[in-house]
């Protein structure tokens, strides 16, 4: 094992020609824009859904022929739904500062 890794700390890597470079950061350009409208994307339609969400709630509530149980049932839906969705981020955002392997290269 002393005699491999002796070897190993020996190997120098080559640079890359700087065409290599110049395809690397137009990916990089690419992945920055194309997070950007992701996150506009996944905001508009947070927006919409929420705005949509509480106006059939709203109206769920003012229909009388609609029976308790089921506006009840319809709205322990909606909250049980919330409340998973806020766990589930909540413990990526967590996972994510807290994570031992993010330094970690392939």
């Amino acid at each position: 094992m002393g005699r491999i890794r002796e070897l190993t700390r020996g190997v120098a890597y080559p640079e890359p020609p700087p065409e290599v470079w110049g395809r690397f950061w137009g990916s990089v350009y690419n992945r920055i824009e194309r997070g950007v409208a992701w996150v506009l994307v996944s905001l508009g339609a947070a927006v919409l859904a929420t705005w949509g969400l509480w106006h059939f709630v709203e109206d769920l509530l003012r229909d009388m022929d609609v029976p308790l149980v089921i506006k009840l049932a319809i709205l322990a839906l909606i909250a049980g739904g919330a409340i998973l969705f806020f766990s589930v981020v909540r413990e990526k955002l967590f996972t994510r500062r807290h994570d031992r392997y993010r330094e970690v290269q392939r």
